[in-house]
């Protein structure tokens, strides 16, 4: 997975590992806006608190700075910056992290069967570091990259081609079953996707975890005159009401400007990393949007928010968020502290830990009876 830059390559440079290090502390520092000082280059990589887009930004950065390619996930592949720059100084390491294309190591030690995580929005799968973390170190955790995402390939269109391509990526490093997947929000999707063809191609799933996803049909948008009572009694009793209307207004803008009707996965070959994010982005919208499953014939754990936004109350929601309809299993809902957004965050993940280790296929509960 190698950055692809537009312009000419910079003459390569020799740097040293302490110039690399000191060009991500620095770079950390001002997408932080604190002081080096304050970024320690031994402290692990999520706990800093640069995003996944800062984080694929800094990559291309880098690559420009020494003067050859690094991989698009670089930040991902490495525990702490101390890590990275002795990888870069040390052309053996590097190449050691490239081994498996599109796979991100989230841990890699310990014998239990791995656990394959896929992705949200955007295609990298750094939501699920903190998660990765507190599972343990026996448990090998490997998070999964959409296609494209590398500037290698043109993006793909559709989940099912994702999912089949991904599924081809995992199983270089788990040739066979049984499978252990998860997936948050669009990549619930990808995770459902995948394990329905890995049952057809004759392949077991051992666990089918989906993080805060609705399936097609899972919520259906309520008739005009609920809506409007909704908004009229949400402006009469709550706090805070110029915020709430603000808040409508904005999400109403972010619609209309997500919309990808003219997005086509060739405008992802001339960008930079960051654009070429964005334009995954509304492809995945897009595939959201035409995505029909077909019958799963295995069983999920669907892992819901808490705290639900105010938007949810315009919509009739499934009990299951739609996937009753699709699995002939038996569809396990477990509703974890946080909002979409925070429940696989830091403060959240050592709840998400714990109640997902019981549905793992050796989980110690489980083994006597396998």
């Amino acid at each position: 997975m190698l950055l692809q830059n537009t312009e000419p390559s910079p003459t390569r440079m020799a740097r040293s590992a302490a110039e690399i290090r000191r060009w991500i502390v620095e770079e950390v520092a001002r997408t932080l806006k604190v002081g080096p000082c304050e970024v320690d280059p031994a402290a692990p990589l999520d706990s800093l608190g640069v995003d996944s887009l800062g984080a694929i930004g800094m990559s291309g950065g880098l690559a420009a700075y020494i003067g050859k390619d690094v991989p698009a996930t670089l930040m991902w592949d490495y525990p702490t910056i101390n890590a990275i720059a002795v990888a870069l100084a040390d052309e053996e390491p590097l190449a050691q992290a490239l081994i498996h294309p599109g796979v991100i190591n989230l841990q890699t030690q310990g014998s239990r069967t791995p656990i394959f995580f896929f992705p949200g929005m955007g295609g990298h799968p750094l939501t699920f570091t903190n998660l990765a973390t507190r599972l343990g170190s026996t448990q090998p955790c490997y998070g999964l990259t959409v296609p494209g995402l590398d500037g290698d390939s043109p993006p793909l269109e559709t989940v099912e081609a994702m999912a089949a391509a991904m599924v081809q990526t995992l199983r270089r490093v788990q040739p066979t079953g049984p499978y252990q997947l998860a997936g948050y929000s669009f990549g619930g999707l990808l995770a459902y996707e995948a394990a329905r063809q890995l049952t057809a191609a004759g392949q077991s799933v051992g666990l089918l975890a989906i993080y805060d996803t609705f399936a097609p049909g899972g919520k259906v948008t309520r008739p005009l005159w609920q809506r409007l009572i909704r908004h009229g009694y949400l402006l009469l009793t709550r706090t805070g009401r110029i915020a709430y209307v603000r808040g409508r207004v904005r999400r109403l803008r972010n619609t209309i400007t997500h919309r990808p009707e003219n997005v086509t996965p060739d405008a992802a070959a001339d960008g930079t990393m960051e654009e070429r994010v964005k334009i995954i982005q509304k492809l995945n919208r897009r595939a959201t949007d035409r995505y029909k499953p077909l019958p799963y014939d295995g069983s999920t754990v669907l892992f819901l928010a808490a705290h639900r936004p105010d938007y949810v109350h315009f919509y009739k929601i499934d009990p299951t968020a739609g996937w009753g309809a699709h699995c002939k299993g038996q569809v396990q809902i477990v509703t974890l502290p946080g909002s979409h957004f925070t429940l696989l965050n830091a403060a959240n993940a050592g709840h998400a830990a714990a109640a997902l280790l019981p549905h793992l296929i050796d989980a110690p509960s489980n083994r006597n009876e396998r």
